[in-house]
């Protein structure tokens, strides 16, 4: 967003201003040097206007962290999510070697499948 340019002293008059400062020669180019009550004016418009830039970024900062700390918080959901159900594998996984393990070492009766092959009958 464009400044009023308080800061170098001078103010771009347009329209019938502009042509008048040209008559007069004070303009020139149609600037016109701006001294104390003008300068100030114009001082105070760009210190509004930086305000309010300021204000606006602070407000868009504030939606963005906001939108940082939801997706933050989603995220630490789905991990702990993850992290239960990698659990429950886990729990899983080592009940099924633990029953492997004591059907193996059972020696109950029924079949067990070795090198494809069916052996039936009791441990001996």
């Amino acid at each position: 967003i464009g400044g009023v340019g308080a800061g170098q002293g001078a103010h771009v008059v347009a329209g019938e201003d502009a042509g008048q400062a040209d008559r007069g020669g004070s303009g020139g180019s149609g600037t016109t040097a701006l001294t104390g009550a003008g300068a100030d004016a114009a001082a105070a418009m760009a210190a509004a206007e930086t305000r309010a830039q300021v204000a606006h970024l602070i407000r868009e900062n504030d939606i963005l962290a906001a939108e940082a700390q939801a997706l933050a918080d989603v995220a630490q959901a789905r991990e702990a999510q993850l992290v239960a159900r990698i659990t429950e594998l886990e729990a899983a996984a080592r009940d099924s070697a633990a029953a492997a393990a004591r059907a193996a070492t059972s020696g109950g009766a029924g079949a067990t499948q070795m090198n494809g092959d069916v052996k039936g009958g009791a441990a001996r």
